[in-house]
């Protein structure tokens, strides 16, 4: 239940309700600031009255201050970078309840701080993605790339590869050091380490688990530090790699700009932090992205849009696995304000394509996983077209005439231009243009 019917200006006591076959179609709910679009979310992530999980990225905290108040349980995935003063696991929990206000117990585990509450428990979860988890396919995971070097990325990154573990044999030797055993050692002990710094400067430092490091010989990527550990240059094989690729010097350029930008935003591989968000994280009832604090550090759509996909890539992944495994999941509504920072309408067919495989995964592929989409955006026009298409339920709250003309509800501009806050026409397949006021969380 979202709300009661509007007529006549008056509420009258008939619901309305979202069934799990309107929710599977997808909503995309338009209105201007202070149109009521954040009081209507929080009324379906709040309702008890159908089982459900609902997955909320949250620009400003209003979910988190939600939880605290209102759920018994909710898991907050906390995304944070380096620009954030601190560098422990303890750091990143006084922040968060610096800013939400102190819990009676924390209890740190292995994927999650626990905080206890007066009315509720909250399971907080500090988080930056391992660079070495979307290396390979970084280029999927921001559609701020440009096009000519969204096209080499994988190419780039497998010729470094390359060039790293031939070195790794020169250095160890063929006999001691095989192609087969080379790549292992690059899969366990090089990749796990390798971060966004090491492509463009830093190298990679550590001591082998199973081999000696060799005093005094060294190799163009590979050589001992002086502490005798294993060093590797990867930034120089990265060169090396774009090199044997020919690139265009733009390409380069424009690749080393994005690296060093992203490097800038920090939202890799922080210390203290969480890499990697399991299946106990994914099944709660309850979780809230709270991206306010990326937003406090640093105003980039690039770094909003990076740490996005990848939780939206691993939540689809988790959903998937439990499709194909046969096991009945909970309908998962997947909920974000502001659609158009996440989903905009791209200048590049590259952009484009990387927006519209992510959007097709979740609005296509999801309604058979039981995931359901709730967007909420200014301006259909800011928005990704293919959103637009696969939403099949429109909720339209106050707006300009000429938006509400594009959206077909001109006959409704009397109303919806000056609409009071919660007020709004909502439009499926299982009704048309049906006038409501949303209720209160």
């Amino acid at each position: 239940v979202v709300g009661k019917v509007y007529s006549g200006g008056e509420v009258i006591e008939a619901n309305v309700r979202l069934d799990e076959f309107t929710l599977t179609h997808h909503v995309l709910l338009i209105g201007t600031t202070g149109s009521g679009k954040t009081t209507f979310l929080k009324r379906v992530v709040s309702q008890d009255s159908m089982e459900k999980q609902s997955v909320v990225f949250d620009r400003q905290g209003d979910f988190v201050r939600l939880a605290l108040e209102k759920l018994r349980d909710a898991t907050i995935v906390m995304p944070v970078t380096t620009l954030m003063e601190g560098s422990t696991t303890e750091d990143y929990v006084n922040l968060f309840l610096d800013r939400y206000g102190n819990a009676k117990d924390v209890v740190i585990g292995h994927e999650y701080v626990s905080l206890e509450y007066e009315n509720s428990r909250l399971y907080l979860v500090p988080y930056s993605i391992a660079f070495s988890e979307v290396m390979m396919n970084f280029h999927k995971m921001t559609p701020y790339m440009s096009p000519a070097a969204s096209l080499v990325w994988e190419s780039l990154m497998r010729k470094t590869k390359e060039l790293l573990i031939y070195n790794l044999m020169d250095y160890f030797g063929k006999d001691t050091l095989p192609y087969t055993r080379a790549l292992e050692f690059y899969e366990t002990e090089v990749k796990p380490r390798l971060s966004i710094d090491n492509l463009t400067e830093r190298p990679v430092s550590f001591q082998p688990r199973k081999l000696q490091v060799v005093k005094g010989k060294s190799k163009e990527y590979v050589k001992p530090d002086n502490e005798g550990n294993l060093k590797l240059d990867v930034s120089k094989a990265f060169e090396k790699a774009m090199e044997s690729l020919s690139l265009a010097p733009q390409t380069k350029e424009s690749i080393s700009r994005l690296l060093k930008s992203y490097k800038e935003f920090g939202i890799f591989d922080v210390p203290g932090t969480f890499n990697h968000i399991g299946k106990g994280v994914w099944k709660e009832k309850n979780i809230i992205v709270d991206l306010s604090w990326v937003l406090d550090y640093t105003a980039s759509v690039e770094a909003l849009a990076t740490i996005s996909y990848k939780l939206l890539s691993d939540f689809f992944k988790y959903k998937d696995e439990m499709y194909k495994q046969g096991q009945q999941s909970t309908l998962s509504l997947l909920i974000m304000d502001e659609a158009h920072e996440y989903f905009p309408q791209a200048s590049n067919e590259n952009a484009k394509g990387v927006i519209e495989d992510l959007i097709n995964k979740l609005m296509r592929l999801g309604r058979v996983r039981r995931l359901g989409v709730i967007l909420a955006t200014h301006y259909p026009d800011d928005l990704n077209e293919l959103v637009i298409q696969l939403s099949n339920t429109k909720v339209i709250m106050r707006n300009d005439p000429q938006v509400l003309k594009k959206l077909s509800a001109e006959d409704y501009s009397d109303i919806l231009t000056n609409a009071e806050p919660g007020v709004g026409l909502i439009r499926s397949m299982r009704f048309t243009n049906v006038l409501f006021k949303s209720l209160v969380p």
